[in-house]
This record gives structure tokens, C-alpha cells and sequence, in this order.
């Protein structure tokens, strides 16, 4: 059955397609950007220009999709924004299941969107990510940066996130609402990742924040749910500055 990749032109939605691209699948996807829509559809991907507000024309999009893989922006908290406009297209589309991301953290933790999601009719699998390692070489991404070097992070290779989006879809027989820590095994203060980067570490101005949880789960339930192991964090610090 088809599958939808919404902001196919944003980083993590071209390596997410990339990922999906030869393994015989009817994929379909949304951009913002036209001149994105001729490499797509060179590669066999079916591609609309939608901002998906427009409930009709990304409806036609979806129309018998058994999964939307929701990308749409560059953070979790813009991707959650477009949530009310992906589920407004879902009736009698035919779809079962929308996988997208939320952050582990801050307002995405609490986001309104997530409630509408655990209220849909549909299968949802969120995962929520903490400090994501993107390749460094890559000019639209930028090494993390915290202001307080003491914060203990699990950082996910970006590569670990796409594999675990790409099992969100593949696995069948995922039922329900699921909501699921994206990342990664070893725990790290952000002042020793920020040093391991090449990145300058700023001296502590002010006291943690409790509320900030970037460690979750330790890549438990990646592993346990979806079937994907983070890999260790020399090794993802290794092909964050590898720019793989």
C-alpha cells in the first residue's frame, strides 16, 4: 500500500525517501519547495506541492496511503503544527496509520496536537526525540549547543532517527498509540558532546531546568518496539563529523 512522505524537501524527509526509494513501494509526497517535485519524480516518487491546508488537494494525495510520515517543517515543534491538517484529509482516505515526531522536551512535550493524535481513528506512532546528531558537513544542519554543559543528553544519529521512521512504517502489526523515545543508548553531559563536537563549551550561567528530560528511555524502546539499535555515541559523534 502506498505510503506519503509529507516535506519531502527537508533533510530529514529526503533521507527518509531515500531510505524508502527501491524497495517496491507506491510512495507519494508533499514539498514546498517546486523545484524539489523533478528529482522526486525522477526517482519514482508521485509528488504534489501542497501545503496541506488545503484539505481536497492534500486528500487526493493520501487516498488510499496505508501510512502518512509527517516531516512537514524542521523541528518537532513544526511538525506538530501541521497534525490538525494531516488527520482533516483522513476521513475515508483509507489511511491507518501516521507516523511523525514530537520533542522529548519543552512545549513539543505537551504539544495539542498529541492529544489529537491519541484521539485519532488511526494507528499513530510518535517518536519523540531528544538531541539529534545530523551530519556536520551537511550546511543546513549546525552542531547542538546548550547553555548549560551539565545537562545529560542521549544523543540519536540522525541516521538511527530515519531507520526507526522507515520501522514505524514497515511493521504491520503495530496497533494502537504509540509513543516512543527516539534516542540514543549513552548518556553524555552536553558539555562533554559539545567538546567531542569541536564546539565551544559556554560556562554554566544559570541553574538546570528539571523539566528538561533529553535522556528518555536510553534507545530501549527503539530497539524493543521498532527493531532499531542506536548505535553508540563514539560511533554516531564518529559519522556526525564524518558528515555521513
Amino acid at each position: 500500500m502506498p505510503v506519503v512522505v509529507t516535506g519531502a524537501d527537508t533533510p530529514l524527509g529526503e533521507r527518509v525517501l531515500a531510505a524508502l526509494v527501491g524497495q517496491g513501494l507506491d510512495l507519494r509526497a508533499t514539498v514546498d519547495d517546486r523545484g524539489a517535485v523533478a528529482p522526486l519524480v525522477a526517482a519514482g516518487v508521485k509528488t504534489a506541492v501542497s501545503d496541506l491546508v488545503d484539505t481536497e488537494r492534500f486528500g487526493a494525495v493520501v487516498e488510499g496511503a496505508h501510512t502518512v510520515i509527517h516531516l512537514r517543517g524542521v523541528s518537532a515543534d513544526r511538525v506538530l503544527d501541521g497534525v490538525d491538517d494531516v488527520l482533516a484529509a483522513l476521513p475515508d482516505s483509507g489511511v491507518q496509520r501516521i507516523v511523525t515526531l514530537a520533542g522529548l522536551a519543552g512545549p513539543a512535550a505537551t504539544h495539542p496536537a498529541l492529544t489529537a493524535l491519541d484521539e485519532a481513528d488511526v494507528d499513530t506512532v510518535v517518536l519523540r526525540v531528544g538531541v539529534v546528531l545530523a551530519p556536520l558537513a551537511d550546511p543546513r544542519a549546525a552542531a547542538p549547543t546548550f547553555d548549560d554543559p551539565d545537562l545529560e543528553l542521549a544523543p540519536l544519529w540522525s541516521g538511527d532517527l530515519v531507520a526507526a521512521l522507515v520501522a514505524a512504517d514497515r511493521l504491520r502489526d503495530l496497533r494502537g498509540h504509540l509513543s516512543v523515545d527516539a534516542v540514543g543508548a549513552d548518556v553524555v553531559n552536553a558539555g562533554r558532546l559539545m567538546e567531542l563536537l569541536g564546539v565551544r563549551v559556554p560556562t554554566r550561567d544559570r541553574p538546570p531546568d528539571p523539566g528538561w528530560d533529553l535522556v528518555g528511555d536510553r534507545g530501549r524502546a527503539m530497539a524493543e518496539i521498532l527493531g532499531v539499535r542506536p548505535r553508540s555515541l563514539s560511533a554516531a559523534v564518529q559519522a556526525a563529523l564524518a558528515g555521513l
